[in-house]
């Protein structure tokens, strides 16, 4: 399983028409059409993720929806903070983490109960062995 990030392109047309919109403003201020091309470019290479924060059990914690991922993901110090059950699963899985690193993964943590906007959605959580967040979760 690899979670991966989507690359968010701009169509031709729409390249075209920042080119248009863009050119008149770029010959008053003096700027190379290739730099507002580039820029635009660069811009489009950002990682569709979203940040926030969490409730589980009503304890917040800090997340990272990333759109491209395939499964969701819970910190290893999550679970032992909130004593909850897991099982080990059938196979072993192995996962590329958006920096690249491999892990071999195989606890699970089934219909935890994560609340959103005042709703419990019961989320099926991996462990995974990172700090940054607290949670990785897919957009399924």
């Amino acid at each position: 399983m690899v979670s991966s990030h989507r690359e968010v392109g701009v169509r031709p047309e729409e390249e075209m028409d920042l080119v248009e919109g863009e050119e008149q403003r770029a010959e008053v201020l003096g700027i190379q059409m290739q730099d507002i091309l580039a820029r635009h470019r660069e811009d489009r290479d950002v990682p569709d993720v979203i940040t926030g924060t969490f409730l589980i059990f009503g304890l917040p914690f800090t997340t990272l929806v990333d759109i491209g991922s395939t499964h969701s993901y819970v910190a290893s110090t999550v679970p032992r903070t909130l004593n909850i059950e897991f099982e080990i699963a059938s196979r072993e899985m192995t996962v590329i983490s958006p920096l690249g690193q491999s892990v071999v993964v195989n606890k699970l943590f089934r219909n935890v109960p994560l609340e959103v906007q005042g709703i419990d959605f019961p989320t099926d959580l991996i462990e995974l062995p990172f700090g940054e967040f607290n949670l990785i979760l897919c957009m399924d």
